[in-house]
């Protein structure tokens, strides 16, 4: 096991990280308003922000940065709640407060998770999701639901689940 620190030319806001269990590497989730600079990568974020998934190897070598998820308009972005690693290297993010549509900039064909409208409300949206990327950062799959506090989650340690924890109000 080996210490390391790397400083960032950004904010990360709401930053999440998780160990690959396979090869000891780090992945991060956060959420970028300005550009970051990682290693020779630049990461703009949309104009209502974006996600900057980073991938360290144990050493604190930077093996990936990418921009995974857009948003047009501010707030609307979802706030990372949690990130798990599968064996295979997969990443999968939770997120809670999504307020807007959200695109995924680095899937192989236009990708988006539209925001669901709350019922019980005057017109609110205020979801979560789940997204999947692979090991180069592609996102693969989403989902979205009307869940907005109390989200997170985890890959079990094969890879086969994924566990979704919520905290419900049953006074509503």
């Amino acid at each position: 096991m080996s210490s390391w620190c790397q400083l960032a030319t950004a904010d990360l806001t709401n930053a999440r990280y998780a160990l690959n269990p396979t090869d000891n590497s780090v992945w991060l989730v956060a959420t970028i308003v300005y550009p970051l600079t990682v290693g020779g990568t630049t990461l703009t974020p949309a104009d209502g922000g974006s996600w900057a998934l980073l991938h360290y190897d144990e050493y604190g070598a930077l093996l990936g940065a990418f921009k995974t998820a857009d948003v047009a308009v501010e707030p609307g972005l979802p706030t990372p709640a949690s990130i798990s690693v599968d064996p295979q290297g997969n990443v999968y993010v939770i997120a809670a407060g999504m307020e807007a549509d959200v695109s995924f900039p680095t899937s192989t064909t236009p990708a988006a998770l539209v925001n669901i409208p709350d019922p019980s409300s005057n017109g609110d949206y205020f979801n979560s999701l789940l997204a999947k990327f692979d090991a180069q950062g592609r996102y693969l799959w989403g989902f979205n639901f009307l869940v907005n506090q109390g989200v997170s989650g985890l890959v079990d340690t094969n890879g086969t689940r994924v566990a979704v924890a919520l905290t419900l109000d049953l006074d509503m």
